[in-house]
């Protein structure tokens, strides 16, 4: 039901309850560990901090500090597998620490949807990587501009895929709307490859 709020699981003698978040949609992905394999921990809302970076460092938080030194060393190594676990701590433990996050975090998603070796591999890093944008946008505003390079992005690695019919269509409409909310919002301001787009 869409007013669920949660749901329950019991295999054999293990009872695991999975709270639904807004617009959890009709498919979710679950395991009996409550995560799925490779993925960062679910984090309570009560342990998000919306504290800045500089706020965070300033107060010597060591959780944020030690999370921040190994994402962005293996980041600038460019070794984006052994930096993902630590930026998604920080991206679901402190989502208003730095606009970087988010920049840095899209930059590694694009590696890993062309990287991708099956289809479902590709479409699972987009879906991510469009979250976070909208992620972005609601931590720091800039909608306008951040649904532009969501748009372009979806251009980008979505119709590489030789859709066809409804599937092409619905693909072009959900990129469309992106671009074109963009330019309404960035007016004169708007980037150019995204006025290329629209």
């Amino acid at each position: 039901d869409a007013k669920s709020k949660w749901l329950k699981f019991t295999f054999i003698d293990e009872i695991k309850r999975m709270d639904l978040a807004e617009n959890s949609g009709d498919v979710i992905d679950f395991a009996m560990d409550g995560k799925m394999p490779g993925e960062a921990e679910e984090v309570n809302s009560n342990d998000v901090n919306l504290k800045s970076q500089e706020e965070l460092l300033k107060e010597q938080n060591q959780d944020f500090t030690n999370e921040l030194s190994l994402y962005t060393e293996f980041y600038r190594q460019g070794d984006y597998n052994s930096a993902l676990p630590h930026w998604k701590n920080i991206y679901n433990k402190y989502p208003k620490s730095h606009p970087n996050l988010y920049i840095q975090g899209s930059k590694m998603y694009q590696d890993f949807i062309e990287k991708a070796k099956t289809p479902e591999e590709k479409e699972k890093n987009l879906q991510e990587l469009m979250k976070i944008y909208d992620k972005r946008a609601k931590n720091f505003g800039d909608k306008g501009y951040v649904l532009g390079r969501k748009g372009y992005d979806w251009f980008k690695y979505k119709m590489d895929e030789n859709l066809e019919g409804d599937r092409h269509k619905e693909a072009l409409k959900t990129g469309y709307e992106w671009i074109a909310e963009s330019v309404n919002e960035q007016g004169n301001k708007t980037e150019a490859p995204v006025l290329v787009l629209l």
